[in-house]
């Protein structure tokens, strides 16, 4: 099982701060436990966010993940290590929802406050204290009609979509709301591949589709994350079919948004993972003094082109 450790560069496991803090707060809530999907770029941005909200309210943090969203039944034991660890409150981004019901029902059963991030539907498990990130189906639909804009005529375009893990919240929200823009606009969907954000699949997929419909056959791949979407560029690339197939990523990860700056993607959505994070940990720390809590929050989605792709690298 991977651990984080002591802060390198970007990466936390354990941190404990001591600073002064009100005494009934240090009495009911002193450890977060965060459990993300993996260790790629965003997910490491949601624990800085909920690293930066510990240390303001001096509390101990404790983060892991596996090392692959392909290794979702590791979630089930890193719960438990949660559990046996004493956590007040868990925040944790479900690759399966179904595989990890029954340990977060014994996480609650023990006390702790468990806290779904990087998710939308607080309906699928309403025994959560609350869901905070990105509205992925709307968020999906405003880029869909972006991407839409980029289209040379809509009704005659084929499109293909390469989405992350079958089974995923949100990436099924995502997909359905990228499909649902694209039929309304008469744009034809002619797949949906899963790629189980691998760059590598993503490209693989790109360089079929690419082959089987030709380089004017397919005007544009939408990926449901970023990481998909490096390799659907790469393919594209490599095909000489830059000026021919539109391209999006979905995340807002440094290597896309750097893509859309020097114009080898044409756009990604930018989520906010550090707000995530650091608003999951104080809004937490809100319903141990007493505050009313909504059941989700929704953090919002940016959308990045070329035109203003520097000012989010800055």
């Amino acid at each position: 099982m991977q651990h984080r450790m002591w802060k390198t560069g970007c990466i936390v496991a354990v941190m404990a701060f001591v600073l002064s803090i009100n005494t009934a707060l240090a009495g009911e809530f002193k450890k977060v436990g965060v459990i993300m999907k993996s260790f790629d770029e965003f997910q490491n941005a949601v624990i800085e966010g909920a690293e930066k909200a510990a240390k303001e309210l001096g509390l101990e943090i404790m983060a892991t993940a596996p090392d692959a969203e392909t290794e979702a039944a590791r979630q089930v034991e890193m719960i438990e290590d949660m559990i046996t660890g004493r956590v007040d409150v868990l925040l944790i981004a479900p690759t399966l929802l179904d595989t990890v019901k029954e340990p977060l029902d014994r996480a609650i059963d023990r006390g702790i406050k468990v806290i779904f991030v990087d998710y939308s539907d607080y309906q699928n498990y309403p025994k959560m204290l609350f869901a905070i990130g990105t509205g992925n189906y709307n968020a999906a639909k405003t880029m869909g009609e972006h991407f839409i804009t980029t289209l040379d005529d809509p009704k005659t375009a084929n499109v293909a979509i390469v989405r992350g893990m079958l089974g995923a919240e949100n990436h099924n929200q995502r997909t359905q709301g990228f499909v649902d823009v694209m039929e309304g606009a008469g744009v034809t969907v002619v797949d949906v591949q899963d790629a189980a954000n691998s760059a590598d699949r993503s490209a693989t997929l790109t360089e079929n589709w690419i082959q089987k419909y030709g380089i004017d056959g397919i005007q544009g791949i939408i990926s449901t994350s970023d990481s998909q979407a490096l390799g659907v560029m790469s393919a594209v690339i490599n095909a000489g079919a830059l000026e021919k197939i539109r391209t999006q990523g979905f995340d807002g990860n440094t290597a896309i948004i750097e893509a859309v700056r020097d114009g080898t993607m044409t756009f990604t959505g930018a989520q906010r993972p550090l707000k995530i994070g650091y608003d999951a940990v104080m809004y937490a720390r809100d319903h141990f003094e007493g505050k009313k809590l909504e059941n989700y929050y929704d953090t919002g989605v940016d959308i990045i082109t070329k035109e203003n792709a520097a000012s989010f690298l800055k």
